[in-house]
């Protein structure tokens, strides 16, 4: 569990539950803001963690008002609270449970009709429901207005128009939801339906509460929402009661919807959709200065059948050349730095006479390694991730997985898989956690094929190399290497789908969310923060320790030679399978020893380099490595790196979330044979075409 904050620090939820007197639970669609609403609430006094018994995450935060603790919750974002779907049940659970004082249900006030209908079934199980109807700002720019009263009117509920980007509306927001929470308002509107409709869920409710279950003020689910349960067919509302009532309750409930004339299920799901039509057709007004919608404009070309695959590879050439020649003069700056910083080092360790076995590790192991990690990663992640969440913030990100869906649905897959993809270039460990969107043997192969896509810290060191091999050639050279990876992923895809994993591909739903202006101050400190700097300093405090292993093997025995140290003669047996490849002992020996942490890698080659056993102020790892390699073999480590295997903490998560030694292995074993069978077909091409 990630802790973050001042008051998650006091422990831990249990914690924060007996120092807060409310509980308020956040719900609502994909992209209306929730999220951004929780955190403009909660600040730092936020963590993560997972739901009771279940690996989906959970982000929970506290909120000091008026001398009162507020405990939200953010629920999953989720379309509806009938399916079965982890998240969809988390949500459903949460609110069932009783354990929200008060339900926060978010609304997209330029998107109303379709989000309020979660709110109706937010109806039907929490008797104390606020209505945030967020980015009323982008609402009334283009033209709408929003009869918060009125809309209050029609659904028994408070209303609050709120622009949570903006902090716009939050306080109002608060105050009527711990009036709400106190039990300031008289139970919501429930009555929806149509006079058939009606009927059957009053017979429904009547039967309830002849067999002694819970009406509103009692505990467990209140009897409307079982009503509809059962209306619909669900005899699973009926578990944990009694063979008799159980039996009782389902022969009345049969009989229900026998004399109704139709199809319930249908109907009930058609009146509902049919109220939120009446609803925001009653609130919604134009003001007659509509502006045209920005969004569809843009969609028609970055949503075209044909023209968003040039659209998608020109948004990563921009990111991918604004981060190279970015941070060109930033490495070469902190290289300095790291530089004058060892041999200032090597000289007070001569000045107090430090032993060799103490002296060598700590600058020629410790800075030496630390610093290239350092000086090569830092630049370019940050400016990396930097224009990839901005982009994401903006809206774009999500266009990629909805265009991708067409090929992935070629595959065996679906669009959500490269959702999942797209988790992956920050970090595979979340990359493969956010395939639980996925079920079935879809999850699996989202699972298996996540390892193929470079996270960030293979990113921060494929973009300098490139950059130094290559020159202006390198955004080129980047971008085949994404598009090669994209294409292991859809290769694995399929073979997996037609083989050990058969199964039907199912239908791909996703909201687009309008483009709106990231908040650059906010995005860009969020990224630094989460993604920037923990990776750099997990992979320093791995660097560190490694290193120093790497430099005692390529050390001891003292004298002996390099070729005679455990690092010397661990690239002697790997010889042969890196002339193979094209390459080398040496670099296998360095990719091998950055299993715990790819990023180290450039730690690792610069040991395995010989700058550990030979420090100078000008033997930089980009020297050493211009000097010894080729443009093919420069191409070949870049593929093989960004293939061969996923570092041991994604290994881990992917056994917890497979539970399968067998699937673990194949997420391990597809990788490494990608990168040889790639690898060696790069090297024999290159060979023929006279680069090596």
């Amino acid at each position: 569990m990630t802790v973050r904050g001042s008051q998650a620090r006091e422990g831990a939820p249990d914690a924060g539950r007996r120092h807060c007197s409310l509980t308020i639970a956040l719900a609502g669609n994909p992209n209306v803001g929730k999220s951004t609403l929780f955190n403009e609430l909660t600040g730092l006094r936020q963590y993560v963690g997972n739901w009771p018994g279940k690996t989906v995450a959970r982000a929970e935060g506290y909120r000091r008002h008026r001398n009162e603790c507020l405990r939200l919750v953010d629920l999953p974002g989720t379309y509806s609270l009938l399916s079965t779907s982890p998240d969809e049940v988390i949500a459903r659970e949460c609110l069932l449970s009783g354990e929200a004082d008060a339900v926060i249900a978010v609304v997209d006030a330029t998107n109303l009709e379709r989000t309020l209908y979660l709110v109706l079934q937010c109806l039907e199980i929490h008797d104390r429901v606020l209505v945030a109807v967020n980015m009323i700002d982008a609402a009334e720019q283009g033209g709408l207005a929003i009869d918060t009263a009125g809309l209050s009117r029609l659904l028994g509920v408070p209303v609050v128009a709120i622009a949570a980007a903006r902090r716009r509306g939050l306080e109002e927001l608060l105050l009527r939801v711990v009036d709400l929470a106190r039990g300031g308002h008289p139970p919501p509107r429930r009555d929806f339906y149509g006079p058939a409709v009606e009927e059957a869920f009053q017979r429904t409710e009547r039967a309830l509460a002849a067999c002694g279950l819970p009406g509103e003020a009692g505990d467990g689910p209140p009897r409307r929402w079982l009503a509809g349960r059962l209306l619909k067919g669900n005899a699973d509302a009926l578990d944990g009661l009694d063979p008799v009532r159980r039996e009782e309750l389902r022969r009345e409930t049969d009989l229900i919807r026998a004399a109704y004339q139709g199809d319930l299920g249908t109907d009930l799901a058609r009146e509902r959709y049919e109220f939120v039509h009446r609803a925001a057709r009653e609130v919604i007004r134009r003001d007659g200065r509509q502006r045209p919608d920005l969004t569809q404009r843009v969609d028609e070309i970055v949503t075209h059948r044909w023209f968003s695959f040039p659209v998608m590879l020109a948004a990563l050439g921009v990111i991918l050349s604004t981060t190279m020649f970015g941070a060109e003069p930033l490495s070469a700056a902190l290289e300095a730095l790291f530089v004058w910083l060892a041999g200032a080092a090597a000289a007070f360790m001569i000045t107090v006479n430090a032993p060799y076995w103490i002296a060598g590790p700590l600058v020629d192991g410790v800075i030496v390694g630390v610093g290239a990690v350092v000086a090569v990663m830092l630049p370019t992640m940050a400016i990396f991730f930097v224009l990839f969440a901005l982009l994401e913030d903006s809206g774009f990100i999500p266009r990629i997985a909805f265009n991708m869906d067409r090929p992935m649905q070629a595959v065996g897959s679906q669009g959500k898989h490269c959702l999942t993809c797209m988790m992956g270039y920050g970090c595979n460990i979340p990359g493969v956690m956010s395939t639980r969107i996925l079920e079935g043997n879809h999850r699996l192969m989202a699972v298996i094929t996540n390892s193929l896509i470079p996270c960030n810290g293979r990113i921060g060191v494929m973009l300098p190399l490139a950059l130094l091999f290559f020159g202006a050639s390198g955004i080129l050279v980047v971008g085949a290497l994404f598009v090669i990876s994209m294409g292991t992923v859809m290769a694995s895809t399929f073979l997996l789908s037609r083989t050990v994993l058969k199964g039907s591909s199912p239908t791909f739903a996703m909201e687009l969310p309008p483009y709106r202006k990231p908040q650059f101050g906010r995005v860009i400190m969020r990224t630094v923060r989460e993604r920037v700097l923990h990776v750099l300093v997990r992979a320093a405090s791995i660097a560190a320790p490694v290193t120093v292993l790497i430099w005692f093997a390529g050390n001891y025995p003292a004298g002996a030679g390099f070729e005679h140290t455990l690092a010397g003669r661990s690239g002697a047996v790997l010889e042969p399978a890196g002339r193979f490849l094209g390459l080398d002992g040496g670099i296998l020996t360095a990719i091998l020893f950055a299993v715990p942490a790819k990023e180290i890698v450039i730690g690792t080659l610069a040991i395995t380099n010989g700058l550990a056993a030979n420090l100078s102020g000008s033997a930089l790892l980009e020297g050493v490595l211009a000097a010894n390699w080729t443009t093919l073999t420069a191409f070949n480590f870049l593929l093989f790196y960004m293939l061969c295997l996923p570092c041991v903490y994604t290994g881990v998560t992917i056994y917890r979330e497979t539970k399968s030694v067998r699937w673990t292995a194949w997420a391990i074993l597809l990788p490494l044979s990608w990168g040889i069978l790639l690898t060696f077909a790069a090297h024999r091409v290159g060979i023929f075409l006279g680069l090596g």
